[in-house]
């Protein structure tokens, strides 16, 4: 029904998932939702043989350099404006875009972790992506997908003709899913493992009349419902042929989601390489010889801005670059403390958030929006069109702590935020 009254049946049907505001909309994962999903269908629903074909990927297939390693580099490169990289990573990652078709020119994959390598998987610096990795994983890697087609890339360039096709609506399906977040699943934003169970999925799916990525939807006669009996059941259950019901998408992820998002900043790595810290090696852990990693790292920097630059502080210094960084989460009671429990830990492993995470619960709109400077509203001329900056934060002041430029480690001494202008 629409707002005129008029009303238009819905034809076939459709899944909707309701998901937390876009902080920084413009920023995109460098593992997509979609990255996950296409990783499944090629890897066990035989989606495109030319790629994938019979347990491994096909070495004759070059990618498309725009559809499938483009959008990797430029994620990687958008990074930077919801982190505290020090200004030298940051003219690296700006060095990803300008990258040709032909192939990058140097020993790249040297420095990508490699996802078929378990050792990689529990390696840092300086392997990228540089954020911390799914269950069991301490640190993010491309999926096998998007690893073999930067493979490609740097070994033999990109083809110049088009990818591989898919349908319209499988088209519409990748542009919605290119903009949420996958890799690290613990349990994710609008949708969690269950993207890689086939069992989510109808299996007849080169049937004409289904195609490919549809949701193994239970049909219910909704005219026998009752009030006074229960009308679903246990529904889906990930690794087993159950039909999905209403609800069952999301039963997996975190309620409320604000708790969660409060708490994803930065951390450190589960597992921790080197082993746990605790009170009693703390001290050998920080000292020149050092085997236990305290270093920190971002959880979802795409869709969970840990350190943002401000166009406040920016209009402040007259369109001057660069600025120093602020958290996202700054408002009242977001100043770092250490907390009382069973694990190890220090202030500098609670910064950019709300210490106590109920209070996110009723501040979560305060926080800002992270956009390219034109899109702006009455954005100098003169200042950089490149800049990602937030605006329209409610916090009236900065009450959390001074960003410090990573390597970010659980001893860092902490200090008050710069004051919001250069005169104060």
């Amino acid at each position: 029904m629409f707002e005129d009254d008029s009303v238009h049946a819905v034809e076939g049907s459709a899944w909707v998932i309701s998901t937390d505001p876009s902080y920084a909309p413009q920023t995109t994962n460098v593992v997509t939702l979609w990255d996950d999903l296409y990783n499944t269908w090629l890897e066990h629903l035989d989606l495109q043989p030319e790629i994938y074909n019979e347990g491994s990927y096909q070495d004759d297939f070059k990618p498309c350099f725009d559809h499938h390693v483009l959008p990797i580099l430029k994620a990687a490169s958008l990074q930077k404006w919801n982190t505290s990289l020090p200004p030298n990573a940051v003219a690296r990652h700006d060095d990803l875009v300008n990258l040709p078709p032909s192939g990058p020119g140097f020993m790249m994959m040297n420095f990508i972790r490699n996802p078929n390598d378990e050792t990689s998987q529990q390696t840092a610096s300086p392997l990228m992506p540089l954020a911390l990795g799914d269950l069991g994983k301490s640190f993010l890697s491309l999926t096998t997908t998007q690893y073999f087609f930067m493979q490609q890339w740097s070994a033999k360039g990109c083809a110049t003709d088009s990818p591989p096709s898919l349908g319209a609506g499988e088209a519409l399906d990748r542009t919605i899913l290119f903009n949420c977040l996958g890799g690290r699943f613990s349990p994710g934003i609008e949708m969690s493992f269950i993207v890689r169970d086939i069992n989510l999925y109808r299996q007849d799916w080169k049937d004409p009349a289904v195609g490919p990525f549809r949701i193994n939807m239970e049909q219910f006669d909704y005219s026998r419902a009752t009030p006074d009996a229960p009308f679903l059941g246990v529904g889906y259950i990930p690794f087993q042929p159950h039909p999905v019901q209403p609800g069952d998408m999301v039963k997996f992820m975190a309620i409320p989601w604000h708790t969660d998002y409060n708490s994803c900043a930065t951390h450190l790595p589960n597992p921790n390489p080197g082993g746990d810290l605790s009170e009693n090696n703390i001290e050998a852990a920080t000292g020149k010889n050092g085997t236990i990693n305290t270093i920190l790292y971002s959880s979802w920097p795409a869709q969970r801005p840990v350190a943002v630059y401000t166009y406040d502080d920016v209009h402040a210094h007259d369109g001057q670059w660069p600025v120093r960084p602020r958290y996202s989460v700054r408002g009242e009671g977001t100043a770092a403390m250490q907390h009382a429990g069973p694990g190890f830990d220090r202030p500098a492993m609670n910064v950019g958030r709300y210490q106590d995470r109920k209070d996110f619960l009723s501040n979560w709109s305060r926080i800002g929006v992270v956009i390219q400077g034109p899109a702006i509203h009455n954005y100098p001329d003169g200042y950089r069109k490149d800049l990602y900056l937030e605006v329209e934060s409610q916090f009236e002041q900065d009450e959390s702590n001074l960003v410090e430029y990573w390597r970010n480690t659980v001893i860092d001494r902490l200090y008050p935020p710069q004051p919001p202008k250069p005169s104060e």
